[in-house]
């Protein structure tokens, strides 16, 4: 009779933590951000123009999220920290970043892991922050949406973030392109959704555009991933050359390519 009850129990336990972990995985299905294979994000205010033969600057820049300073200890690099230990950290950061971004006066800037509503953020809105900084308007395209990502411990908690291209110049129009995913259900659920931004800029007199690509490859796969992301990303930039338009990529490759000399950056302080 005892071990009928002992086993009874046992059974109950086993059937709560399956409940549990099917409601989870439930949770996570419904809630799993599905952007469409093409969005159309809003434009920006930009109101300068681009003729042929002008010419003009771009800057790329993976921001981490502005909390993955030299002093962060990241889960992903080895580490195990997954935000810094104080907001204050982060809007240094913000501040070093707008810094840095000003300073080269560009004309388009690419940025990459740019957070709206993020705890390894402290929920600072950084499209907000970059935008009042450089006094210019942004085209924002998602790329990791989440309302709990349960890993590590702690966990990482809400995620949104994604891509940001900012400029002065009139944008004709805006497209997400949505890239090949490299996970299957049910890590996809809580994952990166990965993406290309792309940025018309129409040249004046001309039936060109200038077609502008940010992205941020797929870092943590097994590779087949990434190859099918760049393969994407190879095959618009020869789409858009074959169209006659001046196009130019910039990002996140997540890799390196042979015959490209590898640098090291030396800290000088």
């Amino acid at each position: 009779m005892k071990g009928k009850k002992i086993l009874k129990g046992i059974g109950i336990v086993v059937l709560c933590i399956v409940l549990f972990v099917a409601a989870v995985l439930i949770f996570y299905t419904v809630r799993e951000y599905r952007p469409k294979s093409i969005e159309f994000p809003e434009t920006g205010t930009g109101t300068k123009t681009l003729s042929e033969g002008d010419s003009f600057s771009v800057l790329t820049y993976n921001t981490g999220y502005a909390a993955l300073s030299k002093d962060e200890d990241f889960f992903m690099d080895g580490g195990s920290k997954v935000q810094p230990d104080s907001k204050d950290v982060v809007e240094t950061n913000l501040a070093g970043i707008s810094d840095i971004l000003k300073s080269q006066n560009a004309d388009f800037y690419f940025l990459q892991e740019v957070d709206i509503d993020a705890k390894r953020s402290f929920h600072i809105n950084e499209r907000e922050y970059y935008e009042n900084a450089l006094d210019m308007s942004s085209i924002y395209a998602c790329n990791f949406k989440c309302d709990f990502v349960p890993y590590p411990i702690p966990p990482i908690g809400k995620v949104e973030a994604g891509l940001l291209t900012m400029t002065d110049y009139q944008v004709e129009s805006a497209k997400r392109i949505k890239l090949a995913e490299s996970f299957s259900w049910p890590i996809k659920t809580c994952n990166l959704k990965r993406c290309m931004l792309e940025t018309r800029i129409p040249i004046e007199g001309t039936d060109k555009e200038l077609v502008l690509i940010n992205f941020h490859l797929e870092a943590y796969d097994s590779g087949e991933g990434k190859k099918m992301q760049s393969q994407m990303l190879a095959d618009k930039l020869q789409e858009e050359y074959q169209a006659g338009n001046y196009v130019i990529a910039g990002g996140d490759f997540n890799q390196t390519f042979e015959g490209v000399d590898k640098y090291e950056i030396h800290d000088t302080d």
